[in-house]
């Protein structure tokens, strides 16, 4: 019975990963691209820009600001 419910929970996962995930490139207007470039966030490939959210950058005072 609980490897049912177990199959049942990855199944789920999967299927609203498979349905909701969004495979678009996040688009960027200029302005808003120009005002986050001051702050050197550069990357827009994902929808949370790797350049903010990663370990190394995770503890640097612009985080913190």
């Amino acid at each position: 019975m609980e490897s049912f419910f177990v199959a049942g929970i990855r199944a789920g996962a999967f299927l609203a990963y498979i349905i909701l995930s969004n495979h678009q490139l996040v688009k960027v207007i200029p302005n808003l691209a120009a005002e986050l470039n001051k702050y050197g966030i550069n990357d827009y490939s994902k929808l949370a820009p790797a350049d903010i959210f990663n370990w190394p950058a995770m503890f640097t005072r612009r985080d913190f600001s």
